[in-house]
């Protein structure tokens, strides 16, 4: 909860204390997930440093959604953090069908250095 809300310092004593960084909650979610999903951008460096790990499992949508609304930030790290360019979401809509048909050069530009499939199709 700490990490959702952007609680830095709390986490922060937490790890310190030796808090399960990779606890998962009742969704499945990492702290890293939680703070990802909350747009915590402190809180997800701190997680970082401290070698979470971003739950995969659920992370599909999220990673989607930031190709969607523009945020590189998010994208890079969920692609950092091993999640595959190429995941789709409910529509199995690829982040580069996203950030495409939303204009996000930008975006577009990442997702391809990182792999992005050109060829990939939806439903």
């Amino acid at each position: 909860m700490a990490a959702s809300q952007g609680n830095y310092r709390v986490v922060e004593l937490l790890l310190e204390e030796g808090a399960e960084k990779n606890q998962k909650d009742r969704w499945g979610n990492t702290p890293l997930q939680d703070a990802v999903n909350a747009n915590q951008g402190p809180v997800i460096q701190l997680l970082v440093q401290w070698k979470s790990e971003l739950n995969t499992e659920n992370s599909s949508d999220r990673l989607c959604n930031a190709a969607s609304i523009g945020d590189l930030d998010t994208l890079k790290l969920m692609l950092e953090h091993g999640l595959s360019p190429n995941v789709g979401n409910c529509d199995q809509r690829t982040p580069l069908h996203l950030a495409s048909a939303e204009g996000h050069n930008k975006l577009v530009e990442y997702i391809l250095s990182k792999g992005g499939d050109v060829n990939a199709h939806d439903r």
